[in-house]
């Protein structure tokens, strides 16, 4: 594990591989690397798909309220309109 001093040099070698043009620049990074674990996402794509359709669906009413009102405020301006 390195520290970069400037992320923009690094060059894709294929896969995960990285290359940096001055490896004497690169200084040891803090950490630790254990064996037998895997690194996953943070995300846990079943919760983000239910937050998703959740959002929709209040998207998709908030929308249906708002034409709701604007019939209702035509209907409003039409009548009062025939009365005056």
């Amino acid at each position: 594990m390195f520290d970069v001093p400037d992320h923009t040099l690094l060059t894709q070698q294929g896969g995960t591989l990285l290359n940096y043009p001055d490896m004497k620049k690169l200084t040891p990074a803090s950490g630790t690397l254990e064996s037998g674990y895997l690194e996953q996402s943070n995300v846990d794509p079943m919760t983000e798909l239910t937050q998703l359709i959740n959002a929709q669906r209040q998207l998709e009413a908030n929308a249906n309220m708002i034409r709701y009102q604007d019939q209702t405020l035509g209907k409003l301006v039409s009548e009062v309109g025939k009365i005056g």
